[in-house]
């Protein structure tokens, strides 16, 4: 059984751990998660996250490093179980449901956690509709099918058959061939013995429906853009098989994986947006304004030769009517709505020049005239924490005769959404709902429609539109 090191963000003080021992591929690895400095006061090393936002697990021969972010295990699962779009009412209200040891209070077992909703999620697929398509054929036939390829016909003894090309609907295909290779890769974990035996049975079903192929990550990219009204419940099935098969970059890049996962990584910052986008789809819903997540028209920056340069894709558009109202982008930085307790507003609060620029020309790139509305939404991960005042939180731009573009940083208190979420009752009274308020009462007075949304808040003050 490995030894599993639990590292926070005060780190941890490890006696045994010299970097001038570590073979190159493993310190390559361990960076990906971790940092280290020579504690003095300790006489060893100090192990520590590398960055809030990284968190995961790394192996390092027969230790395991566990770097854990600032967040209960419940609430980590929540937060990562609602950023996939999982329904997890599921979970929190039945004692035998097969994920509550994954909700638990203790520390977080990465492996477990990610096996169990990989479980989860396939035994709904198993349970409901598997991806289905036709796949072409061919083969040599005693009867005619499909269309006959005249030109082998000629050549081919005719008691062979003919030559036939016919299409067939086959559930081979790579969206199941990528559900199969993730399941494999779970069964390798280091899991208990019940659950691997659910990965088994998991494994056996898929493999009687199509074989095994080795993924690779323009796979993974080409199932996700193939995903369609029908087999839009195999997206959370995909992102836990890419952290399976992906966890950092694979030392085989033409098989794509690894024979053992030596790393299991989490973005925060990039699960943050997915959970932006989800509450405030949730928080806008009933009130016609849709939320349209990293949305591109393909045309924004051209060559000189009038070819796409490149793509520009903000976190989200709020869109009413088909018309832009607002632009929102969702950064996993805490400082910006946090304050040190005893201190006042300074540099450290306030956004980065490239998180200004970033937001400015996606404004600028949607404008239509008269002031154009964006908001930096980040996490306050502190509900006590004091919160910078708003006329430091906004960012006033100019633009001649086209208007002004107002940027607003908001806060979403990370923590009490999160278990508003599991136990269903209200948001809290936060940012977000200030932004929600804001942007129906813009909409409500430029297209004079009366917007009821069971989410405005009641107890906030209204913000000056002017």
């Amino acid at each position: 059984m490995a030894e599993t090191i639990r590292i926070d963000g005060a780190g941890a003080a490890l006696p045994w751990f010299n970097p001038a021992e570590i073979a190159e591929v493993d310190h390559v690895r361990l960076r990906r998660l971790l940092s280290w400095d020579y504690d003095a006061a300790a006489g060893c090393y100090r192990v520590k996250r590398r960055a809030a936002h990284k968190v995961g697990r790394v192996m390092l021969g027969q230790r395991v490093f566990a770097v854990l972010p600032d967040l209960s295990a419940a609430d980590f699962t929540t937060f990562f179980l609602y950023a996939l779009g999982v329904d997890i009412s599921r979970f929190t209200h039945h004692q035998a449901s097969p994920i509550t040891a994954a909700l638990g209070d203790e520390h977080i077992d990465y492996d477990k956690l990610v096996a169990t909703l990989l479980c989860v999620a396939c035994e709904d697929l198993a349970s409901g509709y598997l991806a289905r398509g036709y796949e072409r054929k061919s083969e040599k036939l005693s009867v005619l099918r499909g269309r006959v390829d005249w030109m082998r016909s000629i050549a081919a003894p005719k008691h062979l058959g003919l030559p036939c090309h016919y299409h067939e609907i086959t559930s081979d295909n790579l969206l199941n061939r990528t559900v199969l290779a993730g399941l494999s890769a779970a069964r390798q974990l280091d899991l208990p013995l019940a659950l691997r035996q659910r990965l088994s049975k998991l494994e056996f079903a898929w493999s009687s429906v199509c074989r095994h192929q080795y993924i690779r990550q323009h796979d993974l990219e080409s199932c996700e853009k193939s995903l369609n009204r029908l087999t839009e419940s195999y997206r959370p099935v995909l992102a836990l098989c890419r952290m399976l098969l992906f966890g950092y970059v694979p030392d085989d890049f033409f098989g794509g994986r690894n024979s053992t996962l030596q790393c299991l990584e989490f973005d925060l910052a990039a699960i943050f947006e997915r959970f932006v986008y989800q509450i405030v789809k949730a928080r806008l819903q009933g009130t016609g304004v849709d939320t349209m997540f990293q949305p591109s028209s393909g045309n924004e920056l051209l060559d000189g030769f009038g070819a796409l340069y490149q793509a520009t894709r903000p976190d989200f558009l709020l869109r009413y009517r088909g018309q832009t109202v607002a632009v929102l982008d969702a950064k996993f930085k805490p400082r910006y709505v946090t304050l040190v307790k005893g201190e006042s507003f300074s540099t450290r609060n306030k956004l980065d020049q490239s998180d200004v620029y970033q937001m400015l020309f996606y404004a600028d790139r949607v404008k239509s005239g008269g002031d154009t509305e964006a908001f930096v939404i980040a996490p306050r991960m502190d509900g006590f924490a004091s919160v910078p005042n708003e006329a430091n939180r906004t960012v006033v731009w100019r633009s001649g005769l086209r208007g002004r573009i107002v940027l607003r940083v908001v806060d979403v208190d990370l923590i009490a959404t999160i278990k508003a979420i599991r136990s269903e009752t209200a948001y809290p009274q936060d940012g977000l709902a200030d932004l929600c308020r804001l942007v129906t009462k813009k909409v409500s007075s430029a297209f004079g429609d009366k917007i009821d949304g069971a989410f405005v808040p009641v107890a906030v003050s209204d913000l000056d539109l002017a």
